[in-house]
């Protein structure tokens, strides 16, 4: 893929990374909707630091 098609492709807000992951997971399993799972930092349910000890 060269630069125009990842452009084409993909938008500024979009997740690459994610689709490439979901293209890949609908050639093994197809017609099941994927479900994304993401870690919760800490901080943001209120811990004092970003960085866990």
């Amino acid at each position: 893929m060269n630069l125009d098609q990842y452009k084409e492709k993909y938008t500024a807000d979009g997740a690459p990374g994610w689709l490439a992951i979901d293209e890949v997971v609908e050639k093994l399993y197809p017609h099941q909707e994927p479900k994304h799972w993401a870690a919760t930092p800490h901080h943001a349910i209120g811990g004092k630091d970003p960085i866990d000890s």
